[in-house]
């Protein structure tokens, strides 16, 4: 049985969501599991759970799980917890499993852990932990070369990996991260891509800082992964200086395309109408999309807001809810950074206040337009792009 199975999700559910009885009203100190009751329900759950009846065991006979935790396993493998008792004994996760002929629960992905095999993937280090992903890095195989391995861990995080691979399946470009592998229907889904040792934007942000010159290329480089992504008829929907991540030579790559989207224009074409739903980052997220009207404007919004939160250490819009957000999107202003950012021109300040106008006719609506005017700005010549 693949390390990341049935048996890793009740793993992670015991130790991650059953709290000590003493802590929970739910639980009554006193109905604690016997050694003749693991005893009678030891064959109950190798019939559910196969091959996982040893780990199980062991855990059980070493300590690793307390008498309350098997407790609630074998009432889980007897059937005898319903659907109501479930979501009170864990009520920050939701699991499907499978008593008789009914499913209980909504979701059934368990985390991974450090150690474990996915296909012919290792898992190392963890990259970063989302609510519905986590990246590890990895190897592969056959080339050697560090890879980042993306493992959904939600039942959405299934659909944005699977909406993901398609993306990166269907386009080839130097600034959109590269995909080398995929494996979208097995227990833990997963895919395998290259890994940016440079970190994201934002991560340079908080060490060395960004310089105009610097921002200048990320802007263009994000420009011609946006034109490519928008010759597939696709918005990506959440861009932000954590989604724009850097090799160690300072190329950009864009990423995390779990939420791209068709524009209403191109509607009719789009084969799965959740594509016709833009999401995003409520911070960075256009003002139109929070009533899911958005199109290649949207994308150009967020990158000049994302350029912007890069230039002057300030997120523009930092309220904490999507009705305070969006009020502040509606309402937003963006001051000229040259006024305050040493070396930017007026120019490009001109330029992402246009990009970052409220009003959807405002904004440039055409990526080689856009890109015209970026790269017809001054650059000093003592001054290299890959630092």
């Amino acid at each position: 049985m693949p390390q990341c199975t049935r048996l890793r999700l009740w793993q992670t559910m015991i130790s991650q969501t059953l709290l000590p009885a003493q802590n929970r009203n739910d639980c009554d100190p006193t109905a604690m599991a016997s050694p003749s009751e693991f005893g009678r329900s030891r064959r109950e759950i190798g019939a559910k759970f196969g091959a996982g009846i040893d780990e199980l065991k062991a855990m059980i006979e070493c300590g690793e799980l307390d008498r309350v935790s098997a407790r609630a396993v074998i009432q889980i493998a007897r059937g005898e917890l319903d659907s109501r008792e479930l979501k009170q004994l864990l009520p920050q996760k939701r699991i499907r499993i499978r008593s008789g002929s009914d499913d209980i629960g909504t979701e059934a992905v368990a985390s991974p852990q450090i150690g474990d095999w996915l296909g012919r993937y290792r898992l190392g280090d963890v990259i970063h932990r989302g609510r519905n992903a986590v990246v590890f890095l990895s190897r592969h195989p056959e080339l050697g070369i560090a890879v980042a391995v993306k493992v959904a861990i939600s039942e959405r995080g299934r659909e944005q990996l699977r909406t993901e691979i398609e993306v990166l399946a269907g386009i080839t470009h130097s600034n959109i991260l590269r995909l080398w592998d995929a494996a979208p229907s097995v227990d833990c889904p997963y895919m395998v891509t290259e890994y940016c040792d440079g970190g994201t934007a934002l991560d340079r942000l908080a060490s060395d800082g960004w310089n105009y010159v610097h921002l200048r290329k990320l802007m263009i480089e994000s420009l011609l992964a946006l034109r490519a992504l928008d010759c597939t008829g696709r918005i990506h929907g959440d861009i932000k200086p954590s989604n724009i991540l850097l090799t160690a030579a300072g190329e950009t790559r864009l990423a995390d395309f779990g939420l791209a989207s068709c524009p209403p224009e191109k509607a009719k074409s789009c084969a799965n109408p959740e594509l016709l739903s833009v999401q995003g980052s409520w911070p960075y997220l256009a003002p139109e999309c929070f009533h899911a009207t958005g199109d290649q404007r949207s994308d150009i919004y967020s990158l000049g807001l994302t350029v912007c939160h890069l230039h002057t250490g300030e997120i523009p819009v930092n309220a904490s809810t999507r009705e305070e957000c969006e009020i502040q999107h509606r309402t937003l202003r963006i001051d000229p950074l040259h006024w305050s950012v040493a070396g930017v021109s007026r120019r490009e300040s001109e330029l992402l206040i246009r990009m970052t106008a409220t009003d959807t006719e405002r904004r440039p609506d055409d990526y080689d337009r856009l890109l015209a005017e970026w790269t017809a700005l001054p650059t000093p010549a003592n001054c290299e792009f890959n630092q």
